[in-house]
């Protein structure tokens, strides 16, 4: 069961929209670019100006994007489910993979320290709960999670209009960069706008 829950198999086999899928993976092998491109620059590698203006290009819109996609299909799932059922389904599908794996990654960057570029250490475990952004691509899953879990409260109990809910936003983005020293919280505050602009966008869809 915990393997399932691991690799979130459940989902593939769910009906999907497929045009998301592919914008989801064109996103995610931005994602690895950007990884990548940090890891070669991290060891003094290199790297073409044409690599580095891409790079930051993506930047700017592909997480945006992941978080819009979220708040677009949360927002028609609070139309059908209860929050208490899209609670337990984002906890599986978020929360539950994202502490094993970002046990795992720190255990083999530890283990195999003398391979990898990475210099992890045993109290990097503590990050896992309140640090995230230290774990390098594992930040999204929390974030992901923790606004989902405000936007689902907000959405289902305080009903507040849309220009409220994207002034909220707009002051969780305004005040993020003040709580970076805990990534938990300032990462989900970072994106929030863009789950709401997402729940707009179900509006249209």
């Amino acid at each position: 069961m915990w393997i399932s829950k691991a690799f979130n198999l459940s989902v593939v086999e769910k009906n999907r929209y497929v045009w998301v899928d592919y914008l989801r993976g064109i996103i995610i092998i931005l994602v690895v670019y950007h990884h990548a491109f940090l890891g070669m620059e991290k060891n003094g590698i290199d790297v073409p100006s044409a690599v580095v203006d891409a790079n930051m290009a993506a930047y700017s819109f592909r997480m945006p994007l992941f978080f819009i996609f979220s708040g677009l299909f949360t927002g028609l799932s609070l139309a059908s489910r209860s929050a208490k059922n899209i609670v337990w389904g984002k906890f599986n599908l978020l929360l539950y993979p994202y502490l094993i794996w970002a046990f795992l990654q720190i255990t083999l960057q530890i283990l195999f320290s003398n391979y990898t570029n990475s210099e992890s250490t045993y109290s990097d475990y503590l990050y896992i709960l309140y640090q995230p952004k230290q774990l390098a691509q594992f930040w999204y899953l929390p974030a992901l999670f923790n606004s989902t879990m405000v936007f689902v409260l907000i959405k289902k109990n305080f009903k507040i209009k849309t220009g409220y809910h994207l002034a909220l936003g707009i002051v969780l983005f305004l005040l993020a960069p003040f709580i970076n020293s805990i990534s938990m919280m300032s990462n989900w505050m970072r994106f929030y706008i863009f789950l709401v602009i997402g729940d707009l966008l179900s509006g249209l869809y």
